[in-house]
């Protein structure tokens, strides 16, 4: 965390060695709690699940577009559109996974719970504890770490897989916020974790209620193909998305947090 400071990622401030046995370690307040309790207390409209989204994937970026140039730019096109227009908050929790992923560091547990927001709005990655270096000599990870209903196909089968588990993470991320919970969650994790990897793709409960642009944004986040899949940098296209997103003053949406989250 210290050596990854980023506007989107909680910052660390400093840790200390208790009793010998218990370590502490400090990080800036986010006021505005986790993003599970904005979900647990409020109906999210599609702007606002652009805004958080797209904030989370741009931190995994590492400044090549070209692939998703090759997809029409779905990322972009979905948080480029006037539906779309409240999509600064989203921006920096995708610079915050963008930028992990150019540093070669995998979250393995992006959700609801690791994102948190201030009271003006701003959104940042956290709980850093399942996080992987990948280096020249190791450049894929095989260990199932995460949580259960947000993992993607390749690490409930432990395959190797590298940052792209992070982007399908985000996506059932995007439908906890479209349905209020990431699928299977009614189900035992052990059940979950085999529904995720004999599914595939999970089918959206009501899908006529989303827009296409939502929708096309999922397809990608969520193809079992990890080479179809989108990474964080194509998800966001930097040209043609960054200058029609860039924070406006007031375009930040606010979080007003007191015991339950009342307006987001």
């Amino acid at each position: 965390m210290k050596e990854s400071g980023h506007p989107n990622i909680v910052n660390y401030l400093d840790s200390y060695l208790l009793r010998s046995s218990e370590l502490w370690v400090v990080m800036e307040y986010m006021e505005g709690g986790a993003l599970t309790d904005v979900i647990d207390n409020n109906t999210l409209s599609e702007e606002q699940i652009s805004a958080i989204t797209l904030e989370v994937r741009r931190t995994g970026e590492d400044g090549s577009n070209e692939r998703a140039k090759c997809r029409n730019g779905f990322g972009a096109r979905l948080f480029a559109t006037a539906e779309f227009s409240h999509a600064p908050c989203g921006i920096q929790a995708c610079r915050g996974l963008a930028h992990l992923h150019s540093q070669n560091i995998i979250h393995r547990d992006i959700k609801s719970d690791n994102v948190l927001l201030d009271t003006s709005g701003r959104v940042k990655l956290t709980d850093f504890g399942f996080c992987a270096k990948l280096t020249d000599r190791n450049n894929k990870r095989a260990t199932m770490v995460g949580t259960p209903y947000w993992m993607a196909p390749e690490v409930v089968k432990q395959k190797e897989y590298g940052a792209k588990v992070d982007v399908w993470s985000l996506g059932i991320m995007a439908i906890e916020m479209v349905e209020n919970e990431p699928p299977y969650l009614d189900e035992e994790p052990l059940k979950a974790l085999f529904l995720i990897a004999t599914n595939g793709t999970p089918t959206l409960k009501r899908p006529e209620t989303l827009s296409r642009d939502l929708k096309s944004f999922l397809a990608v986040c969520l193809c079992v193909d990890v080479r179809s899949r989108a990474s964080a940098a194509e998800l966001l296209d930097v040209g043609s998305l960054g200058e029609k997103l860039r924070p406006r003053g007031s375009d930040v949406p606010a979080v007003l947090y007191s015991g339950s989250c009342d307006r987001f």
